[in-house]
């Protein structure tokens, strides 16, 4: 059976209260808002779902802390033709990259860690990093020069650490990790996070630490952190300091 796989959200926000209040979804009328501008919203994005470059998608609009424009356009399931609903739920790739970030951040206000402290703190195998020079991409073999520094928290969280990805990096990076057994991080991840990121901390980087941005691997090995720093599992600490005291139940 063939899902929906390319949808996306469109969240237009335009002039929201700077005060946090609760949403009342209940689509209201506007003297300020010109409806027939609004209606291209619908012609266009029905000509992507025609077109086939999306099945479904979601649109929210909201105008002085009230909903405006909310609706649900093309397939949940396009093979079934299930409408899409105003309210559906999306796998939004990278969108935990923004929580392990904050949850690195409440510990660094806490106090249990610096921006600028080594990574080689919490996982001695960062201690000394090397950069790639050259590979040769028929056997992977590859020859490296040492890093001028050590990477640090702040250059994971500004992705400038040198670490790629696997399988969505570099052809160069992705083949380094792959021979490692270094997983992208993407799907469902049944590996013990420690030993991966132990044995990323020993394969070289992509450039020399804060040089350049990378995206890469970073946020997975910030997660890393907060489990060891905190002594509880990434999904234990978000759910227990970030996911209860807001009652977020989705994004």
């Amino acid at each position: 059976m063939k899902k929906t796989i390319s949808i996306f959200s469109l969240f237009l926000f335009l002039a929201i209260c700077s005060n946090a209040q609760v949403l009342n979804y209940e689509v209201k009328q506007s003297v300020a808002v010109n409806y027939k501008k609004l209606a291209q919203i619908d012609t266009i994005v029905n000509s992507y779902i025609t077109k086939h470059w999306e099945n479904g998608v979601t649109v929210l609009i909201v105008k002085d802390n009230q909903v405006i424009y909310h609706k649900g356009l093309g397939y949940a399931n396009e093979a079934k033709k299930t409408p899409m609903p105003e309210n559906a739920i999306y796998r939004i790739m990278s969108q935990s990259k923004a929580i392990t970030s904050l949850a690195v951040l409440q510990l660094f206000e806490q106090g249990k860690l610096d921006l600028d402290q080594h990574v080689s703190d919490f996982i001695s195998s960062f201690k000394k990093s090397t950069v790639l020079d050259k590979i040769n991409l028929s056997d992977t073999t590859y020859t490296t020069v040492p890093a001028k520094r050590e990477i640090t928290v702040r250059d994971l969280l500004t992705h400038s650490s040198g670490i790629g990805y696997t399988d969505i990096g570099s052809k160069e990076m992705s083949a380094i990790y792959n021979k490692a057994g270094v997983p992208s991080g993407l799907g469902y991840f049944d590996a013990n996070l420690l030993e991966k990121m132990t044995i990323l901390g020993k394969l070289p980087l992509a450039h020399q630490p804060g040089e350049k941005f990378t995206y890469g691997l970073n946020t997975d090995l910030l997660g890393c952190i907060v489990e060891i720093v905190s002594g509880m599992s990434l999904e234990a600490y978000c759910n227990k300091n970030i996911f209860a005291p807001l009652g977020m139940k989705d994004t």
